[in-house]
């Protein structure tokens, strides 16, 4: 992975509308859209996770990749103008589509030079998702929260796999995105209140979800 370029993240939530059955959006899901997309060597793993929250949307794909650039070439930049017919329909029939793009600012364990999600290609069995909207002139002591305070408490906590930490492109205000990945949802709710303090006067705004695997897929090109 090149050290001059911060790991991306694309990032889609998907919900099925009434016309579109369950079955036939996860077969379209792993079947076309993901190894399309996996065929290209800078997407090194995706992942696709569904609502433990009872939340909507319900699904959710993360393509892990090696910079944003990728988006901006070929062949993933055809992608949307050459769509089958089929794939098209699908997409009308999509309920709701939420579809972001963030740069890999904090990881832990470890650290950005050593990251490369295709090296571990098991992830967490159990996802939190935290959407994080920071106060402006405030973006450097999130960070450092994220670094000095955060990861050394949830490190602590039993089950815990991995924290990442995500600025999104493309906002006028900063965003962030908090991944932590766990063995499982059975954590005490004195566990649970530990790792998600956050620092108040750095945040105007902080949703959490909760989400389960479904499926993993693992770049081995370049591994």
């Amino acid at each position: 992975m090149s050290t001059t370029a911060k790991p991306g993240l694309l990032f889609l939530l998907a919900e099925p509308g009434p016309d579109l059955p369950v079955a036939e959006f996860n077969a379209w899901a792993n079947d076309d859209h993901i190894p399309a997309r996996m065929a290209i060597p800078a997407f090194r793993r995706t992942t696709r996770w569904a609502a433990k929250d009872g939340r909507r949307p319900h699904f959710l794909a993360l393509y892990e990749i090696a910079s944003l650039a990728v988006l901006d070439e070929p062949p993933y930049s055809t992608f949307a103008r050459e769509r089958s017919e089929h794939e098209a329909d699908l997409f009308r029939r999509v309920a709701a589509f939420d579809r972001r793009t963030y740069e890999l600012v904090g990881y832990g364990p470890g650290d950005l030079a050593e990251y490369d999600p295709a090296r571990d290609a098991q992830p967490g069995l159990v996802l939190d998702v935290v959407a994080i909207g920071g106060r402006p002139g405030r973006e450097e002591e999130l960070l450092r929260w994220f670094a000095q305070e955060h990861l050394p408490l949830v490190a602590k906590v039993p089950g815990w796999r991995s924290s990442r930490f995500f600025r999104q492109t493309g906002t006028a205000t900063p965003k962030f995105l908090l991944l932590q990945e766990w063995e499982s949802s059975e954590r005490s709710e004195e566990e649970s209140t530990q790792w998600t303090v956050k620092p108040a006067q750095d945040v105007e705004s902080w949703d959490e979800r909760v989400f389960e695997l479904m499926g993993t897929w693992v770049q081995t090109e370049g591994v």
